[in-house]
Formats: C-alpha cells, sequence, structure tokens
C-alpha cells in the first residue's frame, strides 16, 4: 500500500498494518507542523506524522529540507527515508504556437498579445497562499501603466474572501477567479508568468507543469519551491507572506519580455532533465521491490 496526505495517510498506513499488508510506503507531501497557528495545532500535526511514521517500511520525502525533518525530527531512522522528488509528464505541455497561443488567450483571458497574463494553480486555502498574490497584484496596478491581467485557477474556502477584495478593489476585470478547471495544460500554454506563493510545500506539481510549459515562474522561497527554482538561474524567488517582493518579482518581469523568455527556457530545460514523469516512477517502482525483497528475506 503507497499512503498521501497527512490525515488519510495516517488511517491507511494504520488500516494496512492491521490487515497484514507486506509493504506499506508513504510519500510526505509537505509538513504541516512547523507552520501551524497554534501550540495545540502543532502538537497534533506533529503527534499524526510521527505515529505514522512508525506504521510504514519506507518513507518517500520530496525535497532534502523534509529529509532532514524526518530524520532529525520525527526520529525516523535514515534508511527508511527516501528522497525521490516528483516529476511531470511532458507530453501535452508546453507553450502553444501561434496563432493558437491568440486565440485561447483571446478566448480564455479575454485579453491580447500586449497584455501580460499571470497566474496562479492551486487550492484557495491556507497552505497556497492566495491572498498573498492578489496584494501583490493591487501594488502591480499602482505601479505600472501596462496592460496586466492575473488569473486564479482552482477553488476552496478563501474563495469568498477573495471576491470580496476584488470587488472591494474594482478589480473584476483585472483579476479573475477562473474556479476549478479539467483544461489547466490548456491555460498554462497561453500564460506568460506563473505565481506560487505557498507557506508549505512538498514538492508542487503546479510548479513542475509551469515549467514544463515554459513559463517564467515567481514562488515563495521554501522547502520544495526552492528546491525546484534557483532565483535568478530558471526562476524567481520571494520572501515567503512577502507581497511586497512578490510584487517586485512581478514588475520585473512584468517590464522584461527578454528575462521572461531566458527564465522560461531555461525552467523547460531543467525539468526536461531532471523532472519527468516516467524516471521518477521507475525510481517508485524500484523502492517497491526492494522493500518487498527486504520483508521476504526477513520471513
Amino acid at each position: 500500500m503507497h499512503t498521501h496526505s497527512s490525515k488519510t495517510g495516517l488511517l491507511g498506513r494504520v488500516a494496512a498494518w492491521i490487515a497484514g499488508v507486506p509493504v506499506v510506503v508513504h510519500t510526505v507531501h509537505g509538513f504541516a507542523f512547523p507552520f501551524a497557528t497554534s501550540r495545540f495545532a502543532r502538537a497534533i500535526y506533529y503527534w499524526v506524522e510521527f505515529v505514522g511514521a512508525r506504521f510504514c517500511d519506507g518513507l518517500i520525502v520530496l525535497n532534502e529540507s523534509d529529509r532532514r525533518t524526518t530524520i532529525e525530527k520525527l526520529k525516523v531512522p535514515k534508511g527508511k527515508v527516501h528522497l525521490i522528488p516528483n516529476g511531470v509528464r511532458l507530453a501535452g505541455m508546453g507553450r502553444s504556437e501561434e496563432p493558437k497561443r491568440s486565440e485561447i488567450r483571446r478566448k480564455s483571458f479575454a485579453a491580447d498579445e500586449n497584455t501580460v497574463c499571470i497566474g496562479m494553480v492551486g487550492r484557495l486555502w491556507r497552505q497556497k497562499n492566495p491572498g498573498c498574490l492578489l496584494e501583490a497584484a493591487k501594488k502591480v496596478f499602482k505601479t505600472t501603466n501596462k496592460s496586466v491581467k492575473f488569473f486564479i485557477i482552482g477553488d476552496g474556502e478563501l474563495r469568498e474572501e477573495l471576491e470580496q477584495v476584488i470587488a472591494v478593489e474594482s478589480l473584476q476585470d483585472q483579476v479573475v477567479l477562473l474556479g476549478w478547471r479539467t483544461d489547466v495544460a490548456h491555460l498554462l500554454s497561453a500564460l506568460d508568468v506563473f505565481v506560487l506563493p505557498s507557506r508549505w510545500e512538498g514538492m508542487p506539481l503546479a510548479i513542475l507543469e509551469a515549467m514544463a510549459s515554459t513559463l517564467a515562474v515567481v514562488v515563495s522561497d521554501i522547502p520544495g519551491n526552492n528546491d525546484l527554482v534557483k532565483n535568478e538561474q530558471d526562476g524567481l524567488l520571494f520572501a515567503s507572506e512577502n507581497d511586497q517582493q512578490l510584487s517586485e518579482q512581478l514588475l520585473r518581469l512584468i517590464n522584461d519580455a527578454s528575462l521572461r523568455e531566458t527564465l522560461a527556457n531555461a525552467a523547460h530545460q531543467k525539468v526536461v532533465a531532471n523532472y519527468q514523469l516516467e524516471s521518477r516512477n521507475q525510481r517508485v517502482f524500484e523502492l517497491y521491490d526492494e522493500l518487498l525483497a527486504k520483508k521476504l528475506s526477513k520471513a
């Protein structure tokens, strides 16, 4: 059995142990306990991760910071922790060519080629921090005379709050909430810039998909994000929660098409070289075989 997520991951691992499943693997998609807003919540989140780690044969982590946290804070033996970064399937990903690109922008974004289209993909909840992007957007509009539009793809409990801010600021034509979409790759192919302002992550597929789509990416400087993006090389980083710094990084890209192109091409090359899903899956399958062989040898 291979489990994911904290709560369901704990239930699944305990159930697998009770059922006598020979090999149980869990993937950590970022730890929430360091970012909990209260000591009680932090203790609960830590307990879930600590106990869950005792009910599996192998833990997959997606970045080096989470590997250290698993070993040092959760006290999991090094041999049980396996660093296997995420991957993305390249088929169907990439920047659309003209005239398709212009058609997507016209129909989906109501934008022409002179408009800089900036997008975020993610659930609208505290972890993804969409409010940070909205605050940065407000600062961008006060600073530039260029045509810029923001698109937030996803839904969640913060949607109503975001809609209220957009209405109060009269930004309905400049910041568009697109909700859940099944054509994310289609939309990414026509954007100019991708943003992810998360508070914590494992290794976001949203960033990988944006990089695979040959987009300039701007992401919060946190573990997981900064494992993927090297500042000024294949994207831009900003201090987590710092909407002023985010707006400044966005303005650089809005004003410099050449920089957007350079970072976007470097991002795409990085994904092709290091983060293809097929290679990642092969490493996971090899881990299954290794753990099962180890279990059988002890039987």
